[in-house]
């Protein structure tokens, strides 16, 4: 009905790039997850946000890490009973990349679509077409490349005369 009642869609999940010789989670864990968004009073409900990316390059873990990179769930929509507005999709997971061995700890989940609150003849079904959002990737790492060299300054040992192509 066009009342400006709909709801924006989700952030995204961001990114995180974890470069560590030895990594302990203590019980904590990485997340770059998608958000849900807020319900919406009418109009439709937003999209949940993406997944992120977790880019982790660790030469060891000396403990249960649990990663999660998953798309938020689609938001809600609250109808008149005679309407039946649109919930939003799930957001698609995101990717995590590591040089670890990616157990089951690592979720890129897509998020569930978003729901009409209010029970409508007028809806196909309670997500009245909202999908949810597609799975996310897991890879292995493809190093940065890096040295422990010294950068070496260049030193300029020779420099042309200037030359004028056109006088005048």
């Amino acid at each position: 009905n066009n009342s400006g009642a709909g709801s924006s869609g989700g952030n995204g999940g961001g990114i995180a790039f974890v470069l560590a010789k030895e990594l302990r989670s203590n019980g904590y864990a990485i997340l770059a997850n998608g958000q849900a968004p807020a319900k919406a009073s009418g109009d439709g409900g937003g999209g949940g946000g993406g997944g992120g990316v977790v880019y982790l390059d660790a030469k060891s873990s000396t403990d249960n890490l649990v990663i999660e990179a998953k798309g938020g769930n689609g938001g809600h929509v609250v109808n008149s009973a005679d309407r039946c507005y649109g919930a939003g999709g799930g957001g698609s997971g995101g990717k995590v990349v590591s040089n670890l061995s990616l157990t089951s700890q690592s979720y890129t989940s897509g998020g569930q679509a978003g729901v009409n609150t209010v029970s409508s003849v007028q809806c196909s079904s309670p997500s009245n077409g909202a999908q949810a959002g597609e799975n996310g990737v897991k890879s292995n790492l493809i190093p940065i490349p890096s040295s422990e060299n010294e950068i070496l300054v260049p030193t300029v040992l020779a420099m042309p005369s200037p030359v004028t192509g056109c006088e005048g």
